[in-house]
């Protein structure tokens, strides 16, 4: 059980380190107004993130982990999709293209590496 919570609390703290470079941003953009609701969402989604997924390893005993070359595929989809939105939205509140261009390929060029080198080493197509 120690090795679970130790797992999960290092998956939690990524988790909101994500979170909260996606709500700074939405802060940055104006979409979010509070600085202080930016922080209590942070804590929250690692908080709930850190409570799920222990509670349920405890119950399965399964490791929540992508292992296949279909789920580093689908994971690399559902990243690129939320980087291509982000790159519209943050385009039409800034209108500015130069300023989002290149992050966004940046973005992509190491989600791309990241899911190659899953694929790579993944062991079964399903």
């Amino acid at each position: 059980m120690k090795k679970i919570i130790i797992q999960e609390a290092i998956r939690a703290m990524a988790i909101g380190s994500i979170a909260l470079m996606v709500l700074a941003n939405l802060y940055s953009m104006g979409l979010i107004q509070s600085p202080k609701l930016v922080m209590y969402l942070v804590a929250v989604t690692a908080l709930l993130s850190f409570i799920g997924f222990t509670f349920f390893r405890s119950k399965s005993g399964k490791e929540m982990m992508v292992r296949t070359k279909r789920g580093w595929i689908i994971v690399g989809m559902i990243f690129g999709i939320a980087l291509l939105a982000y790159f519209f939205i943050s385009y039409n509140k800034n209108s500015s293209l130069l300023n989002n261009v290149l992050p966004t390929l940046l973005g992509l060029i190491v989600l791309a590496t990241a899911v190659w080198w899953g694929v790579r080493r993944a062991k079964g197509n399903g």
